[in-house]
């Protein structure tokens, strides 16, 4: 397959309304949602795999939302403004829909000004005018040569999200393609070779499509990306809330295999005071990298693991790979006599060659090989495993191609379900860990996923490299990632591949630490990078971002209970909420939702940087400098070594550093401190939710309302449970301060993310015991 060549619309017949034997659907979705299907006789619906909700969350439009309307004529489509009716998007008259073969294309009008983002993980840059992309999950070190890998470009990498934005005078459109099949996406990129400069379509057009199903495109439109991107989320369905101890530290190698090494990774981390939620074995565990085996340092030890780590807090995670080894070993074994397996043209098992070497390969696509593998995960999970973590399932074959594993015992051709094979397989071992471990919340990372994967756990974006290339597209990818869809994602700290030294490693901790999966992880063969790995300078810097991670747990926490509900992502882009064009390409600064402005340093040997601030007043975290908008700062790390800032009118709950000692066991999820920077805002109205961190009861709440009258504030503070909290007042100074109608006095006090000072309201006053 061709990575970086796509289908034209020059290539595709136009298809109308009328046209037989196609027939078209068309849906109001409610709330400025839309979604076009097109049947025909050849072609198959693949959606289905996706498990979108049968029932589609109603949803409000924000006071004064415009409405749109779609409107679908013989050879053209257009959304309208029913208010104004202004058309915000309208098909291309060359090929509005077309068809080549089983492919088919919209296309529509694009202006100079018309400005493009998502896509979910491309390695292509933020903004994605004028280019050209496949949606093909790709095992990227195996795909692409190690130059490209370290230092360039590489599209498509591991995971598929066909979702696009596009913004033109204020208004947004979402359009997703859901579906498991290749989707191609072209944003005006120019069609040019040996100086043949024509491609016969005079005016500015995008088009997006796929190479086999149904044609099926939700659009979705809105005055902000927040509006149209949780909009999409609303027809994909919610994720479930995750267990806290997945917003953890969590510590990992390529070469961790053996309950002697976890052990000595444990002493290590209480040794040093390094707080940490999980350790992690890579495909060392195992038996000659046998799926569901384990190595003989290994047999007997697990289980007393499991509960010495409980102790501290701590989890064993453990990697699965698809692969089985071509062997009599009882896995393979079970896959040839259940017919569960791929299957090539010959109907002979499909063989690629991974680290197993020879392997066959699991077929996902069928439910009874689902359920064989939900089994396995479960019962090596009851020998003492927590969770698991999936990888190489892009598929990965090795340096086989993969045009011969077929699906549905052979009857079904790779291309169609090849991006399902990530989703397939985190959907058997999610149902493994279900029945394990009844009463908790399952946790899953995955390296490959698509469209309804965020139902399935995090995501991480794959084997990176030690260098600030990597870094800065880290954040990249998990802005557009988040946008996409999937929300829950991370990096491999530090880099996976190569060296890290001491600057990069101490600058990826702080400007990570707040992303939803935190994780450092490395490959056997390079330097260690555990944090008591490097002089001491470097491990005091890194050990304090992993504790400003543990005290806004609270608040990662509460986004995520959000994330569950509303589909908003906790990593924002400059854009989420309001467009600026100055912000059209940024990601160097990033918001942590609504709350949070982070601007890390992402260079080597820079002493500071340049923050610019949008909307409302920003306090500093660190020295209680208080900017406006639009203003722009310079920064010196010397003197903020992490520029974090507090939105006006925000509260943010964080837990306090002396109770954290080993994991995030220690917090207690009721009785947060809240910072608050009231700025010029008069009300601030807000609920925090939080639950017991794991299994299935209801959240709890507590409001907050806090009224500001010059020097005065009140505040009136209700709980559904007992609780107590403490608020800490930053950025000016209050006379009189008022709780549920109570004068009280307040102490100065710093709180525990620097050393700034503040104006504590203490748990003395505000217990809230019901």
């Amino acid at each position: 397959m061709y990575f970086h060549k796509i289908d034209h619309p020059h290539n595709f017949r136009k298809i109308g309304l009328n046209s037989t034997p196609y027939v078209w659907n068309k849906q109001n979705l409610g709330a400025n949602l839309f979604r076009i299907t097109i049947e025909h006789p050849n072609w198959s619906d693949y959606s289905a795999v996706l498990d979108m909700p049968s029932t589609i969350p109603q949803r409000n439009l924000p006071p004064k939302a415009d409405l749109f309307s779609l409107v679908i004529e013989e050879e053209k489509i257009i959304i309208g403004n029913t208010n104004t009716g202004a058309t915000v998007l309208e098909s291309h008259a060359k090929v509005p829909f077309g068809v080549c073969g089983e492919k088919w294309l919209f296309s529509f009008k694009s202006e100079s000004e018309t400005r493009f983002y998502g896509m979910g993980q491309k390695n292509i840059g933020f903004e994605k005018s004028g280019v050209k992309t496949k949606f093909w999950n790709t095992d990227v070190w195996a795909d692409f040569s190690s130059h490209d890998i370290e230092h360039g470009s590489t599209d498509p990498m591991y995971a598929s999200f066909p979702v696009l934005y596009v913004y033109h005078n204020g208004i947004w459109l979402g359009l997703m393609i859901p579906t498991p099949a290749p989707v191609f996406m072209n944003t005006g990129a120019r069609e040019v070779i040996e100086g043949v400069k024509d491609h016969g379509i005079n005016e500015r057009f995008f088009y997006l499509g796929s190479t086999t199903g149904r044609a099926d495109l939700v659009i979705a439109v809105g005055s902000s990306l927040k509006e149209v991107s949780t909009n999409l989320m609303r027809l994909l369905g919610y994720p479930s809330r995750p267990p806290l101890w997945s917003l953890g530290y969590h510590q990992s190698r390529w070469g961790y295999g053996t309950t002697a090494d976890a052990i000595e990774i444990d002493k290590h981390l209480l040794a040093n005071s390094v707080p940490c939620d999980a350790i992690w074995f890579d495909i060392d565990y195992m038996d000659g990298y046998r799926v569901f085996t384990l190595n003989s340092s290994n047999q007997n030890d697990l289980h007393h693991l499991q509960s010495q780590f409980s102790k501290h807090g701590r989890r064993l995670v453990a990697i699965l790979d698809p692969g089985v080894k071509v062997d009599d070993y009882f896995v393979c074994q079970e896959g040839l006599e259940g017919g569960l397996f791929c299957l090539n043209s010959e109907n002979l098992p499909f063989v690629g060659f991974v680290w197993p070497g020879a392997s066959y390969f699991p077929d996902f696509s069928l439910e009874e090989t689902r359920s064989w593998w939900a089994q396995h995960a479960q019962n090596l999970a009851e020998q003492g495993i927590d969770t698991f973590w999936i990888d190489m399932n892009d598929p990965s074959t090795g340096s086989i191609d993969t045009d011969e594993m077929l699906f549905q015992r052979g009857t079904v051709a790779h291309q169609p379900l090849h991006n399902y094979y990530s989703l397939g397989m985190a959907k058997a071992t999610w149902k493994g860990l279900e029945r394990a471990y009844p009463t908790k919340r399952p946790f899953i990372l995955t390296r490959s996923g698509m469209l309804g994967s965020h139902a399935y756990g995090a995501i991480w974006t794959g084997d990176n490299v030690s260098n600030y290339h990597h870094l800065q597209k880290s954040i990249e990818m998990a802005l557009s990632l988040s946008i996409s869809t999937m929300a829950f994602v991370g990096n491999d700290v530090g880099g996976f591949g190569g060296d890290c030294n001491e600057e990069l490693f101490i600058d990826w901790y702080r400007a990570c630490f707040l992303f939803p999966f935190f994780r450092n992880h490395s490959s056997d063969g390079t330097r260690f990078q555990e944090p008591w790995a490097f002089d001491e300078n470097t491990l005091i810097a890194v050990r304090h971002a992993i504790e400003m991670r543990y005290s806004f747990l609270p608040y990662l926490y509460t986004l995520m209970l959000q994330l569950a509900k509303t589909g908003e992502p906790l990593l924002r882009p400059m854009i989420y909420e309001n467009y600026e064009e100055r912000f059209k390409e940024e990601t160097s600064q990033f918001f942590v939702g609504e709350a949070l402005l982070h601007a890390p340093k992402l260079a080597a040997q820079e002493h500071g940087r340049i923050v610019e601030f949008t909307t409302s007043q920003w306090v500093c975290l660190y020295d209680g400098s208080i900017y406006h908008h639009s203003e722009r700062q310079y920064i010196d790390y010397a003197h903020i070594p992490i520029p974090l800032f507090l939105k006006e009118g925000c509260f943010v709950p964080i837990a306090e550093n002396s109770c954290i000692k080993r994991s995030s066991q220690d917090i207690d999820l009721s009785s947060p401190l809240f910072l608050l920077f009231p700025g010029s805002i008069e009300r601030v109205e807000y609920v925090y939710n939080y639950d017991k961190g794991d299994g299935y009861e209801n959240e709890r709440s507590i409001t907050i309302q806090a009224d500001i009258d010059g020097k005065d504030l009140h505040f009136i503070i209700t709980a559904d449970a007992p609780s107590s909290c403490r608020i800490a007042i930053l950025g000016q100074d209050l006379v009189n301060i008022w709780v549920n109608g109570k004068k009280i006095n307040v102490s100065s006090g710093t709180i525990p993310i620097a050393s700034m000072q503040a104006q504590v309201i203490t748990s003395e006053v505000i217990n809230l015991n019901l």
